[in-house]
């Protein structure tokens, strides 16, 4: 956590909590793989599951999510996201201006990039040329891209495979959504 960090060309294996949690402004996180987050190892619950990234309380803005590969995510409460971005009330700092490019997300039994909750604001989020493969389609969750209080997101030009389940969209919120490919097997 803090300003102008770089987080490059690390492989992170067999976690049981979040492998990154960050904050800061103008932080790039590149080129890692993480891999092999498995719930059994701690405790999971409906407040407490796994995000391969993420940064909730803390200040993230101006920053860079860029080629990193998050996969095979075990956690029992079905809730596992490459990156969750939260400002978890409103006297939580800034979450703001954060791009996604060029990751690629595999099994992971949630979302991809999910900006904002339902107290939160975080503005400006943007997902461009992302992969995201579910191995098959979940039964509830599993959108890939979601803005949630989440204003001006864009996500564009993304693949999504196998993510969208029930009345799920494989992108929702409050977000402009344009040259996506969302299919299914």
């Amino acid at each position: 956590i803090g300003d102008r960090n770089l987080i490059e060309g690390n492989t992170i294996t067999d976690m049981g909590q979040d492998p990154i949690i960050m904050g800061g402004t103008n932080v790039v996180v590149r080129n890692n793989l993480i891999q092999g987050m498995n719930c059994t190892w701690t405790v999971c619950d409906a407040n407490h599951h796994l995000d391969g990234m993420q940064t909730s309380g803390f200040t993230l803005s101006y920053s860079l999510l860029e080629g990193n590969v998050v996969r095979d995510c075990t956690d029992p409460t079905g809730n596992c996201h490459f990156f969750l971005v939260r400002n978890v009330n409103t006297i939580s700092p800034a979450a703001d201006t954060i791009i996604g490019r060029y990751n690629y997300g595999y099994n992971l039994e949630e979302g991809g990039f999910q900006f904002g909750g339902a107290t939160d604001s975080t503005p400006n989020g943007h997902a461009y040329n992302n992969t995201f493969a579910w191995e098959s389609i979940l039964p509830e969750n599993g959108h890939s891209i979601g803005f949630t209080n989440a204003p001006n997101g864009v996500a564009i030009n993304n693949i999504l495979y196998n993510t969208g389940a029930g009345w799920w969209s494989p992108t929702y919120g409050n977000a402009v959504g344009n040259y996506n490919l969302a299919f299914s097997s």
